[in-house]
């Protein structure tokens, strides 16, 4: 079963309202349901389910104004009390008590297992390796060795490879 929407039910209840003041005038009571109306009393009744359809129109446009203003103000906000955060560690220090005034904890640091330790020892080696980067003692030993024949400065040509 489908139900109508609330603009298809607001149009019916809208030709309700004119078929009432047009053609039930001059009835003078009409039982429906449990409940006896007048053609007045039946015409208030449709026009307050008429009404509370448009106050949800309304309602649910400020809220969703309402909506996008606080996600805009949340966002800012992060940002503002991040740094806040921040601006209290670097005045009064990561263990001060005053942190925990404005609700904030002290940044934690990560403790390592020694398994993880292990791994990013290993990780890095392999990343220095593959990068064929050198240490200050590596860089030391190696040492340019300059070739020359007779008293002719040595030179050097390299080949240009054309794509």
């Amino acid at each position: 079963m489908s139900f109508p929407s609330r603009t298809t039910t607001q149009g019916r209840d809208q030709q309700v309202l004119e078929g009432i003041r047009k053609d039930l005038q001059g009835v003078p009571t009409i039982l429906l349901g449990t409940t006896t109306y007048t053609p007045a009393t039946l015409a208030a009744f449709i026009q307050s389910r008429l009404d509370l359809a448009n106050a949800i129109d309304t309602t649910r446009a400020q809220w969703l104004a309402t909506v996008k203003a606080y996600n805009a103000t949340s966002a800012r906000a992060k940002i503002v009390l991040n740094d806040l955060r921040n601006y209290l560690i670097a005045a009064f220090g990561a263990d001060s008590p005053t942190l925990a005034d404005f609700g904030f904890s002290a940044p934690r640091k990560a403790t390592l297992t020694p398994e993880q330790k292990a791994a990013a020892i290993e990780k890095a080696l392999a990343t220095r390796k593959a990068r064929k980067t050198l240490g200050k003692r590596q860089k030391a030993r190696i040492k340019g060795v300059l070739v020359t024949t007779g008293t002719t400065p040595a030179t050097t040509t390299a080949a240009i490879a054309n794509p």
